[in-house]
C-alpha cells in the first residue's frame, strides 16, 4: 500500500510540474508587445467606469485594486475637438469649459472636481490662444452639453448634442461686463442697503434708449472664477454686449427706489467682466426729500431672546388710503435691525407679510401700521406672533445625506404653499409660525422621481408640528419609491 502511494505521488508531481512548463518558459523571455497590449486593454476595461446609457442613476463604480486609498480615474482614449469663438468668429482664449452629460444638470460644488479632473461624469478643459479647446475621456454612447466663461467672456447659451465622433464643435460667447456701485452721501459715508435684499433699483440706457441688463447664470459666472457672493452683489450692474446694449462704454446708470431718483450717472463707462467685479464708489450731492428708516423686529417675550436675522417675507408700504406704494423684501440673510436709505419722505402704513403663511405684523389680516419718515433716520418696531423652526434632512435612495441645492415646499394646508430654495445643508427653516405643516422636494441639483400622490391624489408630504420647545425635525427621501 505504501509503494502504491509513492507512485501516484510521483506521478502528480510529474502532471503538475509539465502543466506548468510552457508559461514558465514563455515567461521567462518577458511579454511580448501583443501580450502587453491586452493587458493593458483588460486594466482599463478594470478600471473605467461606463456609465448605463440609461442615464446618472446607471452609473457604475470602478473597483479598487487597493483598499489603501481610491483608484484614480482612468479613461476611455476618446475626445470632444472645438473652438471657442467671438461674434466675428475669432477665437478667444481663457475660456473655461464644462461638458455633461445632455438631460442633466451639473452640480456648481461639484465644478472645482471637474476642473481638477477628479469627476468622472463633468469633463473640463481651457482654450488656448488660438480659441481651440480638447475633452478627452468622455463616453462614446452619450450627447454632452458644453458652455464655458472666463474673464470678460460668458457663452451665448449652452451647446446641446456634443459627442465623441462628431466634427469639430464652436461654442460661440459674447463679452459681459459687470461693476458693482458703492453709493455715498455727500458727506462720504455710505448708503446702507440690506445684504441680498434691495430698495435699490438700477435702469441702464444706451444710446438707443433704454437697455436690458444682463441676468447672472451662475454656471457660466462660475467658470468665469466669480464666487456665489459675487454674483449675488444687488449692487452690480451686469450688462452683455452682443444683444442688449450698442455702446457699451457710454451707458447712463439711474439707481432709485421705484419712481424716485436718488443717484444719476450719465456716461459711466463699465469695464469688462472680472474677478473680482470692479468696484465704484459713487459721491452723491445732498438728495433732497429722501429719509432712513431702521426696522427691528422684536421676538415674543416667550422665546427669550433677541433675533439676529429678520423673517423670510416682504414690508410693504402704503398710503393713508389703503393704495400700495413699494416694497422691501426681508430674508434670514438680511441683519436684524434691517437698514434702508433712500426711502421717499412722507407719512406711510406699513404690513409685513411673510413668505411662510401665516407670518405677518399685524397679525391681522389687512391690518397695517403707521410710521412717518423725514430726513432723520426713523425707526419701527414690529412684534412677531410665537415661532420655532423647522429642520430638514435630506436622504437619497441609499440613504445617504443630501447636501446640495434644493427647493423646499412647506404647506400648512392643502390649498396654500410656498417654495424656499437654499444653495446647499443645512436646510432649516427659521422664524416659523406655531402649526401643522407638509414639506416636500420640488426641486435638486438631481432629477427627482414623478410626485408620489396618496390615495386621494394628493401630493404626499411629510409632517412637521411646529409648536414650543425643541425643533421640528423631519426626514425626506424624495428619491425613495
Amino acid at each position: 500500500m505504501l509503494r502504491l502511494l509513492a507512485v501516484l505521488a510521483l506521478a502528480l508531481v510529474v502532471a503538475i510540474a509539465w502543466w506548468a512548463w510552457p508559461s514558465a518558459s514563455s515567461s521567462s523571455a518577458g511579454p511580448t508587445a501583443a501580450a502587453l497590449d491586452e493587458r493593458r486593454e483588460r486594466d482599463a476595461s478594470v478600471l473605467v467606469a461606463v456609465p448605463d446609457a440609461s442615464g446618472p442613476s446607471g452609473t457604475t463604480t470602478a473597483p479598487s485594486r487597493s483598499t489603501l486609498g481610491p483608484t484614480a480615474i482612468v479613461r476611455p482614449a476618446t475626445r470632444v475637438v472645438g473652438r471657442v469663438v467671438a461674434a466675428d468668429g475669432r477665437g478667444v482664449a481663457g475660456v473655461n469649459l464644462l461638458a455633461w452629460w445632455s438631460g442633466t444638470e451639473p452640480r456648481l460644488s461639484e465644478l472645482p472636481r471637474a476642473q481638477a479632473g477628479e469627476h468622472e461624469d463633468l469633463f473640463a478643459a481651457t482654450s488656448n490662444s488660438d480659441g481651440r479647446f480638447e475633452l478627452l475621456g468622455l463616453d462614446p454612447r452619450r450627447d454632452y452639453t458644453l458652455t464655458g466663461g472666463g474673464a470678460g467672456w460668458i457663452a451665448v447659451a449652452p451647446r446641446a448634442g456634443c459627442h465623441v465622433d462628431g466634427e469639430g464643435y464652436e461654442l460661440e460667447v459674447e463679452a459681459w461686463y459687470a461693476l458693482r456701485l458703492a453709493p455715498r452721501r455727500a458727506d462720504g459715508s455710505r448708503y446702507a442697503s440690506p445684504t441680498g435684499a434691495s430698495s435699490w433699483r438700477f435702469e441702464v440706457r444706451d444710446a438707443e434708449g433704454l437697455a436690458t441688463a444682463a441676468i447672472p447664470r451662475k454656471l457660466e459666472l462660475a467658470l468665469a472664477g466669480l464666487e456665489p457672493r459675487e454674483q449675488r452683489e444687488f449692487e452690480t450692474v451686469w450688462l452683455r454686449s452682443n444683444y442688449d446694449l450698442h455702446e457699451i462704454d457710454r451707458v447712463w446708470v439711474h439707481v432709485g427706489l421705484r419712481d424716485l431718483t436718488v443717484i444719476d450717472l450719465p456716461y459711466l463707462r463699465i469695464p469688462r467682466l472680472a474677478v473680482p467685479v470692479a468696484e465704484l464708489e459713487v459721491a452723491t450731492s445732498a438728495a433732497t426729500g429722501v429719509g432712513s428708516l431702521t426696522i427691528r423686529f422684536v421676538a415674543p417675550a416667550s422665546q427669550g431672546a433677541d433675533l439676529s436675522i429678520t423673517p423670510l417675507g416682504t414690508l410693504r408700504f402704503f398710503t393713508a388710503d389703503g393704495e400700495p406704494l413699494f416694497a422691501l423684501p426681508c430674508g434670514p440673510n438680511v441683519g436684524n435691525p434691517m437698514h434702508s436709505d433712500g426711502l421717499p419722505v412722507g407719512a406711510y402704513f406699513v404690513r409685513f407679510e411673510g413668505t411662510i403663511p401665516g407670518l405677518s405684523v399685524p397679525v391681522g389680516d389687512g391690518e397695517r401700521l403707521p410710521v412717518h419718515i423725514d430726513r432723520d433716520t426713523q425707526e419701527l418696531e414690529l412684534p412677531l406672533p410665537e415661532y420655532g423652526r423647522i429642520v430638514a434632512e435630506v436622504r437619497d435612495e441609499l440613504d445617504h445625506a443630501y447636501r446640495g441645492e434644493l427647493t423646499l415646499r412647506i404647506s400648512p394646508d392643502r390649498v396654500r404653499s410656498v417654495e424656499v430654495s437654499f444653495d446647499r445643508a443645512p436646510y432649516v427653516l427659521e422664524l416659523v409660525p406655531f402649526g401643522d405643516y407638509g414639506l416636500d422636494v420640488t426641486h435638486a441639483d438631481r432629477d427627482l422621481p414623478p410626485e408620489r400622490p396618496d390615495e386621494r391624489g394628493q401630493t404626499r408630504l411629510e409632517r412637521a408640528i411646529v409648536g414650543a420647545g425643541l425643533d421640528a425635525k423631519v426626514i425626506l427621501r424624495p428619491w425613495s419609491p
